[in-house]
């Protein structure tokens, strides 16, 4: 450890000596790629220069230039700051050069990240990147505008529960004062202060007869032009309720029998022209054609492989599963994957 440290302070005064030619060629690279009328040949310090070795492994300035671009803005870079990146660099390089030592390199859950992530780098270098630098086509924006045109133009939607007295025409006068007495009792009860949430529900169990419109007296969000099958005034009072939470306190009379109605659930109204949704419309079709790209990408490479499944020996590995008694039993010989 000594020797490592004795190392590192050699290697940064060795920095501290190339520095000032080092961050001029920071700042000629961070200007712009060239000038318009500069000369394509009158770039800075070669970037191949070693700017520090650790045992058998060198850094160049190349190397501590792309580094120094994945973990920082370059603006504003001043020689304390890169001194900082380079003995960071330094210390993952030691760090990375002693884990080889202990072959953690060869350790299988080691191996297995490996694997996934060149696999995922694979599919972000060859699908993800082409996928959202394409242009989408103006048409198919609009395509896509006009099948979600009910998702960005809305008009407004409420929820409703009722209590619900049903009266036919042919009622007696006796039938209309006990429906009425029923909701009038249900009333009294929901302007009782400090009602359970759950009132009004017990009240359509205890009180109310069931609506033929209506699934358990409890409508989904509709909008005045696509109601329910309930009166229009019963319609009308719904949307005159200011606030989710709120209930009719009088009894609303319609040719169908009485109502008490319960706002239970609100939606203000939606207008959102192409243009301001273009960026989501983009997105979405971007998502799509990605795993729509994906999926091909992954087949056809598939297809082109030499791909052998031996059926017998995975059946009789399910098999052998099975006989252990885990709690996650396979029980069926699951679907064989994709072969030539």
């Amino acid at each position: 450890m000594k020797k490592i440290k004795q190392q590192m302070l050699f290697l940064l005064h060795l920095f501290y000596l190339q520095i000032s030619v080092f961050f001029i060629t920071l700042l000629l690279v961070g200007c712009t790629k060239e000038t318009e009328t500069g000369n394509k040949n009158s770039s800075a310090i070669n970037q191949s220069l070693v700017l520090a070795t650790i045992g058998d492994r060198t850094i160049s300035t190349a190397e501590f230039l792309q580094y120094l671009t994945e973990k920082s803005n370059l603006r504003g870079m001043n020689k304390e700051k890169l001194s900082v990146y380079l003995g960071e660099m330094i210390r993952e390089e030691v760090l990375y050069q002693h884990a080889k030592t202990l072959k953690l390199d060869k350790n299988p859950e080691i191996k297995q990240k490996i694997r996934q992530i060149l696999s995922q780098k694979l599919l972000e270098d060859e699908i993800n990147r082409k996928v959202w630098d394409q242009q989408i086509d103006d048409q198919e924006l609009q395509n896509e505008y006009k099948e979600q045109r009910d998702q960005f133009n809305r008009p407004e939607q409420i929820r409703i529960s009722i209590l619900y007295a049903a009266v036919t025409k042919n009622a007696t006068k006796q039938q209309s004062e006990q429906a009425r007495k029923k909701l009038s009792d249900a009333l009294e009860q929901l302007a009782k202060p400090n009602r359970d949430r759950q009132l009004f529900a017990n009240l359509q169990r205890k009180y109310s007869d069931t609506h033929p419109a209506l699934t358990h007296n409890n409508s989904d969000f509709f909008s005045s032009e696509k109601s329910p099958d309930l009166p229009e005034q019963v319609i009308k009072t719904a949307f005159e309720i200011n606030r989710v939470g709120k209930f009719t306190t009088r009894i609303i009379e319609a040719d169908d029998g009485l109502y008490v109605i319960f706002l239970t659930g609100k939606r203000t109204a939606i207008h959102r022209s192409f243009e301001s949704v273009r960026p989501q419309l983009e997105s979405k079709i971007r998502r799509a054609m990605l795993t729509r790209k994906r999926t091909e990408f992954i087949e056809d490479l598939h297809d082109k492989a030499n791909v052998e499944i031996n059926s017998a020996v995975l059946s009789e590995f399910v098999q052998e599963q099975n006989m252990r008694g885990s709690k996650k039993m396979i029980v069926d010989i699951p679907a064989l994957p994709k072969t030539k």
